[in-house]
């Protein structure tokens, strides 16, 4: 028999994704991952004002678990884990436009590119005017993303890494929102939609968890 979740504390808060629909009068929630519909009793409607709902008692606390649990919210804790904790893991192998378009919007980030046998080699020159701080790696010959993201891992001191592919774009507010999820004690690892995972690790060791948004322990 599963244990239940537990009970979220008093003074965290949730708050609706931005791209969660809400239907009616605010009956109803449709978005998430995989997208569903989710009905609202008057009782719930009145405690999720504008989109946000603080824990204070035990009937706040089932309402935000049944938020994060069916992906419709992202966690809005008072404290927590925040980007100065995160070093970014970017593997790449011949898109150094790709990778600089997505260096620039990491600003004030850690970032660990891994040129994983480039041709001409991505050298650290190429990020000049860049507002992170940034190392490049080098796989002399190519070893797979796979090895790049090891070989970045291994370079990274923060208790988060995030690993970020070189074609992608993040949304605003990526990371924040998968920040807040490590304050919610049954997540150990999370992921955001179109492949921008985040992981939690320990010192000199491996990920732990999952690569799944909420994905309990």
């Amino acid at each position: 028999m599963t244990a239940p979740a537990p009970r979220l504390p008093d003074g965290f808060a949730v708050q609706v994704d931005r791209r969660v629909r809400v239907l009616g009068d605010g009956s109803a929630l449709l978005g998430g991952s995989p997208t569903r519909l989710l009905k609202l009793a008057p009782a719930a409607q009145d405690l999720l004002c504008d989109g946000r709902l603080k824990v204070r008692d035990d009937v706040s606390a089932q309402l935000a678990r049944t938020l994060l649990d069916a992906t419709v919210a992202h966690p809005r804790p008072a404290g927590g884990p925040s980007h100065h904790d995160v070093t970014v893991v970017i593997p790449v192998r011949d898109n150094l436009s790709g990778v600089r378009r997505l260096v620039s919007s990491l600003r004030g980030l850690r970032v660990v590119v891994v040129d994983d046998g480039s041709f001409p080699p991505i050298e650290p020159e190429d990020f000049v005017g860049a507002h992170c701080d940034i190392e490049v790696l080098r796989h002399h010959r190519s070893k797979g993303p796979a090895a790049a993201r090891n070989t970045g891992l291994a370079a990274c001191r923060t208790d988060f890494v995030a690993f970020l592919d070189s074609d992608v774009a993040p949304r605003r507010g990526w990371l924040e929102a998968l920040l807040g999820h490590f304050c919610d004690p049954t997540v150990g690892a999370g992921r955001a939609a179109h492949r921008r995972p985040v992981a939690q690790r320990e010192r000199g060791g491996p990920l732990r968890g999952g690569a799944l948004l909420a994905r309990p322990r």
